[in-house]
């Protein structure tokens, strides 16, 4: 069955960024969202990862209620790579101790478990990004505009 679909050659051309969704005229990139090495990814000669991982960033989850996998994942903003390993630390040991303490005191305050996941994100500039000072909380839009 493998021989006979051609898997090798189609696998190589998922990796490759070639436009295999006829019906959508683009590149398959689910390998791409998975990606979570720094290996870049490429469709149409562009590195795609940037965007991916733009994206990813942005996408918070937070979800309740569903038993034993109450999950909250988190994004820690830094405005520059060089940053991001202070924040992981040697093995990832410092965030997985940031990890730990917000989990035990998540789950103190809500009085139930919860699964916390954090990830270091690069947002260059983000102290002087109103918009982004307004999603994490540091300012607060007046209510007669909004």
């Amino acid at each position: 069955l493998v021989k006979a679909s051609d898997l090798e050659t189609w696998t190589k051309k998922i990796f490759s960024g070639e436009k295999i969704n006829w019906t959508e005229k683009r590149a398959v990139l689910h390998s791409a969202l998975r990606n979570m090495s720094d290996n870049p990814v490429f469709v149409d000669g562009k590195n795609v990862m940037t965007d991916i991982k733009n994206v990813l960033a942005k996408m918070e989850k937070f979800t309740e209620d569903l038993g034993p996998k109450n999950f909250i994942r988190a994004n820690i903003h830094v405005e520059r790579e060089s940053q991001k390993p202070i924040l992981i630390g040697k093995g990832g040991s410092m965030i997985k101790q940031l990890r730990e303490r917000s989990q035990k005191r998540i789950e103190e305050f809500l009085g139930r478990k919860y699964r916390v996941e954090l990830n270091v994100v690069v947002s260059p500039d983000w102290r002087n990004n109103t918009q982004l000072l307004e999603r994490f909380g540091y300012i607060q839009k007046d209510p007669r505009e909004m």
